[in-house]
């Protein structure tokens, strides 16, 4: 009994410790977008001189379908309208329409300076119960304007909104439009100076999201599921470290039946992997160009099948082979039944007992990474000779998260994500404080980096992609990477060091 009453406290405090870490999460967000300053959310302002007839103001609004109107004298603003004073005060008061603007203006204007702080726009329309705030630049002209309606469409972008939104959205088309708003959010966060890891996992929630509502609405199109399964992901959605430009890395594992049961199994998943494989294609998660996705037959197995696949890499693959497979030791279980995925961990588990050659394969992905660094320290690119000096980043990390994979498989620790990895990692000695501390400055960098770029491709309507131009960072950022460079040099001497292939 007393075990029983241990576990369940362990578990309370882990739910615990996962609640407040989300609320954590939840609340940066919200807070950091309401602290960014006011100036990314201004729109231009349209103007009338004072002498202008209400008939003539309120046909610029409806040509510029704009609701506030700015009214100026001699250049300089002096009062603001909006739809509602037309209603209040030119009908209801029955003014004519041949009045001059100025008469049912609102006077003077409520103004902030374009640097104050969302919040502090948000407490001052409230204060002054109005709809529009005016903006003013460094001189103190007003230049924009932003709107009550801005900040609550800021909001919505927040985690909880977005989630929320996606849980009800009855089709493909509504989920697009959420996953489209996603790159605003991240930008956000970015430059408001939030963790790696809380914008990888606030994007990974959203794909997590999105993904299971995909596949409830393809369930609901056809029949319920014959049998037990369980939607898994792998990669960088495994690892929940998905940035703006991830493909799809996912497969399905069906418990274990009888022949018979086993081929109407084979028909109805077969279909719900196509089915959610193209929606997630739609929605923005492009297809794998490796072809590791629930669409194809090979990857929606039984269990059974499953155990023979990590089976074979582990016991007999040749060292290309394990390279190409190393995605799949990142899997977790994104929709479906946990235990049919705790089972596969668990065969993984046992499989790697004293399996000193496959660790040696494995190790190859830290050691062979060769810095693309020429003869006299500086780095180089494929893309030199086109007179572009740009450095893939996803390369770069590659060397940091296979070491971090192969120290965590090596020690059975049951982690994915790779800072958690990492923690863990030290937490039972498996690392050293210093290599601790370099792996998650490394690893928080260069992601802080990648995802920098591939926001800023988005939000200029440009393809995102790993790649960095390196003639667009300073001198303290090459200076950095380079530093990151020798680091992965002494993560590949540690490797060869303690997998050298032998008992």
């Amino acid at each position: 009994m007393g075990y029983i009453i241990i576990t369940k406290e362990i578990s309370r405090q882990k739910q615990i410790e996962r609640d407040r870490e989300y609320l954590s999460q939840e609340l940066q967000s919200a807070l950091l977008l309401m602290s960014r300053p006011i100036k990314h959310f201004v729109h231009e302002i349209i103007k009338c001189s004072l002498d202008t007839s209400i008939a003539d103001a309120a046909k610029l609004m409806t040509r510029k379908r704009q609701n506030v109107l700015f009214i100026h004298k001699n250049g300089e603003i002096i009062g603001v309208i909006n739809n509602s004073d037309f209603k209040k005060r030119a009908i209801a008061e029955n003014i004519g329409l041949e009045k001059p603007i100025m008469e049912i203006m609102s006077a003077p204007v409520v103004s902030l300076y374009e640097n104050a702080l969302l919040y502090e726009a948000v407490l001052l329309l409230r204060n002054k119960n109005i709809s529009h705030l005016a903006v003013k630049n460094d001189k103190g002209a007003i230049e924009g304007v932003v709107s009550f309606n801005d900040i609550i469409g800021t909001q919505q972008n927040s985690v909880s909104y977005l989630i929320k939104e996606i849980e009800i959205a009855e089709d493909v088309e509504q989920l697009q439009k959420i996953h489209n708003r996603v790159p605003v959010l991240v930008n956000a966060l970015i430059e408001s100076g939030d963790k790696t890891r809380n914008i990888t996992r606030i994007i990974t929630s959203v794909s997590d999201a999105i993904t299971k509502r995909i596949i409830d609405l393809a369930i609901e199109n056809q029949e319920t599921p014959p049998c037990r399964f369980a939607f898994i992901v792998m990669g960088s959605e495994g690892r929940m470290e998905q940035t703006l430009t991830t493909d799809q890395d996912n497969a399905i594992i069906i418990e274990n039946l009888k022949n018979e049961d086993l081929s109407e199994a084979y028909v109805y998943f077969q279909k719900l992997g196509k089915i959610v494989c193209h929606n997630l294609n739609s929605v923005g998660y492009q297809y794998c160009k490796g072809k590791i996705m629930a669409q194809n037959p090979k990857w929606t197995q039984p269990l059974a099948i499953w155990k023979e696949y990590f089976s074979d890499w582990i016991n007999t693959s040749d060292p290309q082979s394990i390279l190409d497979a190393s995605i799949f030791f990142d899997f977790r279980c994104l929709y479906g039944d946990e235990s049919l995925v705790s089972d596969l961990r668990n065969h993984v588990n046992q499989c790697t007992e004293n399996k000193s050659v496959f660790f040696y394969h494995l190790a190859q992905s830290v050691i062979k990474y060769k810095a693309p660094l020429s003869l006299f320290g500086n780095i180089v690119s494929n893309n030199q000779s086109k007179g572009e000096l740009n450095l893939d980043i996803k390369k770069v990390l590659l060397p940091i998260t296979s070491f971090v994979r192969l120290y965590t498989l090596k020690n059975k620790l049951f982690e994915t994500n790779t800072l958690a990895r990492i923690k863990q990692l030290y937490k039972h000695s498996y690392i050293t404080k210093a290599i601790h501390d370099e792996l998650i400055l490394s690893y928080n960098y260069l992601m802080q980096l990648r995802l920098r770029f591939q926001a800023e491709s988005i939000l200029q309507n440009e393809l995102p992609d790993n790649l960095v131009d390196i003639n667009e960072l300073t001198h303290i950022e090459v200076a950095t990477i380079k530093k990151i460079f020798g680091e992965i040099s002494n993560l590949q001497t540690k490797a060869s060091f303690d997998f050298k292939g032998t008992a």
